[in-house]
């Protein structure tokens, strides 16, 4: 019965959005790291260039291993994340990339370098992000390319949370740049080797139904984020 409702439910919302194609609700979920920044800017900019949409997003947080589940159970629409290898059915549209760093506490040895090799932060317990991250796999590769890894004090989900074990002095982190970190007691370092790459997509499924404005809003994104 429950099943029938939100396929009725959803036939309605469709019926209205392609009756109206500047009305509806878009569904968008995101990586920890494009929360402080990327995605409220982004949504902002493409609602004051068109003030005659009528929108409501529904915004969800959370890792990209638990969001892309979430989009293929049909839960959102779009979704912010990193790229996922063996998905099939989703279509990843690079976005742009993250600028990775170590982050240290103000009075940590190394807080006296601009930037750091990655060989030289070995010797210091780490704060690590936990494998449910699309981060994970990028920092692991980063290690792997100098055939060390680090001895891993705690695992975290998420970034903010993160940036404030490593300002009370419970380890170092290699992670995103973002704006959190300067407002905390920390120092941010360069990562001058490994070169890396860390890019960040938008989502969503293929031969699956999209809304009108959600198509207007990826559109948006795409054209916004072109060349980066």
């Amino acid at each position: 019965m429950e099943e029938s409702l939100k396929v009725l439910e959803e036939g309605v919302q469709r019926t209205r959005e392609l009756n109206g194609s500047k009305e509806g609700i878009i569904h968008l979920a995101y990586i920890y790291t494009m929360g402080s920044n990327f995605t409220p800017k982004m949504v902002r900019n493409f609602l004051d260039t068109y003030p005659d949409y009528h929108i409501d997003f529904h915004f969800t947080v959370g890792t990209t291993g638990d969001i892309l589940a979430g989009l293929k159970e049909d839960k959102y629409d779009i979704v912010f994340s990193s790229y996922q290898e063996g998905e099939p059915d989703i279509e990843f549209r690079k976005i742009g990339n993250q600028k990775l760093v170590v982050a240290v506490p103000q009075d940590h040895p190394l807080a006296i370098h601009g930037s750091v090799d990655l060989r030289d932060t070995i010797a210091y317990p780490q704060i690590y992000f936990e494998k449910g991250s699309g981060l994970r796999p990028v920092i692991d590769q980063m290690f792997e390319e100098i055939n060390q890894f680090p001895k891993v004090a705690f695992e975290m989900e998420e970034d903010s949370s993160m940036a404030g074990l490593v300002a009370q002095g419970f380890g170092i982190a290699v992670m995103p740049d973002i704006p959190i970190l300067k407002s905390l007691n920390l120092k941010t370092l360069e990562i001058s080797h490994p070169v890396y790459e860390r890019s960040v997509y938008l989502a969503t499924l293929k031969k699956h139904y999209l809304s009108p404005v959600a198509k207007s809003f990826i559109q948006f994104v795409c054209q916004q984020t072109e060349g980066r």
